[in-house]
């Protein structure tokens, strides 16, 4: 139990903020006011109980500082959890994929010029293993291939109505229809009954999915 009648020094309880400290203080400051504000309690009782001052845990709660290891350690003691829920969320700042409509990267095949694969994202982090792509059949004509590949994939209609076969089985699939299969199984667009159709093809690696 610390002893609250001995405030740390506030001047080596906190580093200058910058850079890549910007995202860790960020999240330490969101986390910090969240569990405060979950156990009803004021800034000055937090801050007295972690010997420092309530203006310094309201810089903190506002990243304008990143606390040292030691002040952290207090503060989690005066909220009564673990000082890694502190931390929790970080990797989530840096695990995000952005890419304006249409601006994925084009993947259509080379013998159809009916249809369009468009990856809409690229994971940030290579171990999640999730690839969405935004597929689009003008071409009600066009011969469509199968595919078989060791990846659960999730299909969701936004426009037109196709038929939609998955080995024995069909489905016939219009606008706000959803389909999860097992990729291992032969799959894909059989014919295109109004044209044009587009959805979206999420792909899920079996690592990611089951863990």
């Amino acid at each position: 139990m610390f002893d609250d009648s001995q405030p740390i020094d506030e001047g080596n309880g906190v580093l200058a903020v910058s850079g890549m400290e910007q995202v860790v203080a960020r999240t330490i400051g969101i986390r910090v006011s969240e569990e405060r504000r979950r156990r009803a309690r004021t800034l000055d009782d937090v801050a007295r109980r972690a010997g420092i001052s309530a203006a310094m845990l309201s810089r903190i709660e506002n990243a304008q500082v990143s606390p040292t290891l030691r002040t952290l350690t207090r503060v989690a003691y005066a909220l009564d959890v673990p000082v890694t829920t502190l931390f929790r969320g970080l990797d989530e700042e840096r695990d995000a994929s952005f890419v304006k409509a249409g601006k994925g990267l084009v993947l259509t095949p080379e013998q159809g010029h009916g249809h369009r694969y468009e990856l809409l994202a690229m994971p940030a982090a290579a171990r999640r293993r999730v690839e969405p792509h935004l597929i689009t059949h003008a071409d009600s004509s066009e011969d469509l291939p199968l595919y078989q590949h060791d990846e659960i994939e999730l299909f969701y209609m936004l426009k037109g109505r196709m038929s939609f076969r998955y080995g024995r089985n069909t489905f016939d699939m219009s606008r706000g229809d959803t389909l999860i299969i097992d990729g291992l199984v032969l799959h894909g667009p059989e014919r295109i009954i109004k044209a044009p159709v587009q959805f979206l093809a999420i792909a899920i690696g079996r690592h990611a999915s089951e863990g």
